[in-house]
């Protein structure tokens, strides 16, 4: 029985690395191209080209959104669709597959499943990275908006209208990610889109609350005329307000997220020093 079982590891591996094998010589002769690169990341962007068919076929309209609105929110420098993300996945997936397989069966001789687990870990890393990279962004932008607010009320007190305005704080301001969203903007602006367009897809790239807020504050007195200047005080004012309220309630919490370490570490070496002399004086008494 036993050497039934290893007859039949050995030939599934066997047939497994044929299978390999086959695949790349065929890729070698069809799409010559794959090889012919030596920057990776263009070698990359290769692969993920020759994948997006694959891609392309992974029905999930939702997820499909949800990547699509991520890619807007992480700045998509590169220019990406769903397809492109979930062709990485796949890459790293095909990736992660072959190294589980040489891993955890051939060398390991352990259950194929795991080798599987491996792919399919790998093939959702690109969206938990994307996921990452656009949560950190909606935070950048969330925590430079108030001052920016304030630098642009300023400059609109001082006689500019919004356009100017807005270019002159983005002359002054240091590169940030809120920076280079709204220079985004004032291109648009620029080149024709009027200003309530130009604004309503930075809310679209950008699903922030505060920056939604700001937008939708900016929209309306656009429509109907009334004072900017004015609303941008009370917004600058309202978002300094929250963000000391949120630094306050972070410093309320560490006061109790410190209290499981004194108890473990602290109290411990504090009653050690203070109880360590008694016990050994009584322990020489005896």
């Amino acid at each position: 029985m036993e050497q039934l079982i290893t007859v039949t590891s050995f030939l599934s591996n066997f047939l497994f690395l044929y299978l390999i094998m086959k695949l790349f010589v065929y890729t070698y002769r069809e799409h010559t191209y794959l090889y012919q690169v030596q920057d990776r990341e263009t070698l990359f962007d290769i692969w993920i080209g020759f994948l997006r068919p694959v891609a392309k076929m992974i029905k999930a309209d939702k997820w499909r959104q949800d990547i699509e609105n991520k890619l807007l929110q992480a700045g998509n420098k590169r220019n990406w669709q769903a397809d492109h993300l979930l062709a990485s996945g796949l890459l790293l997936g095909i990736l992660g597959l072959l190294f589980g397989h040489f891993l955890m069966v051939v060398l390991m001789h352990k259950n194929p499943l795991y080798a599987v687990s491996i792919a399919l870990l790998l093939f959702f890393v690109p969206y938990l990275k994307l996921s990452e990279v656009a949560k950190k962004r909606c935070q950048s932008c969330d925590r430079e908006l108030p001052y920016f607010i304030d630098f642009l009320s300023l400059c609109m007190g001082a006689g500019l209208d919004f356009n100017s305005a807005l270019s002159k704080v983005l002359e002054t301001a240091p590169q940030s990610d809120l920076s280079m969203e709204l220079r985004i903007t004032i291109k648009n602006i620029k080149l024709g889109m009027g200003r309530k367009d130009a604004l309503m897809d930075l809310q679209k790239r950008m699903d922030v609350p505060s920056l939604r807020l700001f937008i939708q504050t900016l929209v309306q007195g656009i429509e109907t005329g009334t004072d900017i200047m004015t609303s941008l005080e009370t917004l600058s004012s309202l978002f300094l307000g929250r963000k000391f309220q949120k630094a306050e309630e972070g410093a309320g919490r560490i006061s109790v997220q410190m209290m499981i370490p004194m108890m473990l570490f602290v109290m411990p070496a504090v009653m050690i020093i203070l109880m360590g002399p008694m016990v050994m004086q009584y322990a020489l008494s005896l």
